[in-house]
Parts: C-alpha cells; structure tokens; sequence
C-alpha cells in the first residue's frame, strides 16, 4: 500500500495459487484476483473505490463504497457494485437496491460486531454477522 495526504492506494493479489491434492475428480482453479483499491478520508467519511479483475474469467467489477463514520463505536457502510445490471429482478423496488450493501460496525472494548446485508438480484439477499476481538 502507499499512503499520502488523505489517500491510500492499495493492491492485492488474492487466492493466487495451485491446489496440491484435489479431492474429487473435478479440476477447479482458484478464483484468482487482482485487486487495486484507492481510499480517500475526509474527516467522518471515507469512500472507497475497489477495482478488481478476475484473472480466471478475464471478468472484472467496479465498487464504490462509503464508510460514515458516526461516533468513536459506530461506523456504517454503503455500497455499489458494478454488477448490478445483472441483478436485477422483479419490480421496481428489487431493481433500484440490486447491487447495494449496507452494514454497520459496533465496537464495544475490544470487540468488534458486524452486521452486513447485499441485494443479491435474483439470488434473494446475502446477509453476514461477525464477531472480532482486538488482540494487539
């Protein structure tokens, strides 16, 4: 990653690699990624600018999101994707939030609380609840 100013550019390489001993008869590659993110912080908002390139499909996804932060304990988060032309589905409601995720931080002493839903299109919605603990 480079920091300078309010702004930190970050790239990833993720699930690079080679499976050793399949168990199954299938031959599956790794979803491999490029990932290149720019974050930019102003003073109780962040937004976050995420390109990433599957280099299995030669496929790639723009997302934008945005992280509000409301006070020392709380922070929520807002996101687009640029898939979300193949998600949509159904009627007009199902259509303006495809491709939208909202969550929300709760940090209370060393513990971390996640709570996070996407619109999914056709596939319903994803929704995902976490527990961290801060060790260092």
């Amino acid at each position: 990653s480079y920091k300078f100013s309010n702004n930190t550019i970050v790239g990833r390489l993720e699930n690079y690699g080679k499976i050793l001993k399949n168990y199954s008869n299938t031959n599956i590659d790794l979803p491999s990624a490029l990932i290149i993110s720019l974050n930019k912080d102003f003073s109780s908002v962040k937004i976050i600018v995420n390109y990433e390139y599957d280099l299995n499909f030669s496929d790639y996804l723009y997302t934008v999101s945005s992280e509000f932060k409301i006070n020392n304990n709380l922070n929520m988060y807002l996101g687009l994707n640029s898939d979300r032309k193949d998600l949509m589905n159904g009627d007009y409601i199902d259509e303006l939030v495809s491709g939208i995720k909202f969550g929300m931080a709760f940090k209370f002493e060393e513990y971390i609380f996640h709570i996070a839903t996407q619109n999914m299109g056709p596939a319903g919605y994803s929704n995902s609840i976490s527990f961290k603990k801060i060790i260092l």
